[in-house]
């Protein structure tokens, strides 16, 4: 939150009013779509923690989004050579946006998105703020793509710069997420078998 999605309470205008902090639009994606630059339970993959025990505001939504999700959150890996052309462009007199390391587009980034694209150029997802891994020696992004158009290993484009400005097609492929291979998956692992160092005493009153 705040950094790879904003609140959406930034659609309140009291919300707006008070806020220490102003959210700034960046990214290709065109600033006046807000609905952009947040995200639902389930484009999270937070979906796994609903409880439909009691009532909650947002529950009906919820439930219909669960019971057929548009989007899903994955993993992007980007192309090195066209991460390359953007640095050197940096030597022209035309660069693309610059892109930061480690963080893409440095703090506060929630606000920053970018649209990705299929080879034709039909928009199938949103890609937040591109982050250098050093563990994996790539840079990756959280994305929301269209379920249909998910498939491990395809091939996207991401819409690198900003709204109105010169824009740079990353190439950039679809992997799974949580972006985990090659070190512990420690999802599934139960925290109840952990020591947890503390001794149970009884106690006594009186």
């Amino acid at each position: 939150m705040t950094v790879n999605f904003e609140l959406s309470l930034y659609q309140c205008p009291e919300f707006c009013a008070s806020a220490p902090f102003q959210m700034d639009c960046r990214g290709s994606v065109d600033p006046k779509d807000l609905r952009a630059r947040f995200r639902t339970p389930v484009e999270c993959d937070w979906a796994w923690m609903a409880k439909f025990d009691h009532e909650f505001v947002g529950r009906e939504a919820l439930e219909k989004e669960i019971a057929s999700p548009k989007r899903k959150l994955v993993t992007l890996e980007f192309n090195a050579d066209d991460l390359a052309d953007v640095y050197r462009s940096q030597f022209t007199d035309e660069p693309y946006k610059y892109m930061d390391m480690p963080c893409a587009d440095p703090q506060p980034a929630g606000g920053h998105q970018d649209y990705v694209t299929d080879a034709e150029g039909n928009v199938i997802g949103i890609s937040a703020d591109p982050t250098y891994s050093s563990h994996f020696h790539t840079m990756i992004s959280h994305a929301i793509l269209d379920v249909e158009k998910i498939e491990e290993g395809k091939e996207v484009l991401v819409q690198w710069g900003d709204c109105g400005k010169r824009i740079k097609n990353l190439r950039a492929t679809i992997a799974k997420f949580p972006y985990i291979h090659g070190v512990m998956d420690n999802r599934d692992y139960d925290v109840s078998t952990c020591p947890s160092g503390l001794v149970q005493r009884k106690l006594s009153f009186g």
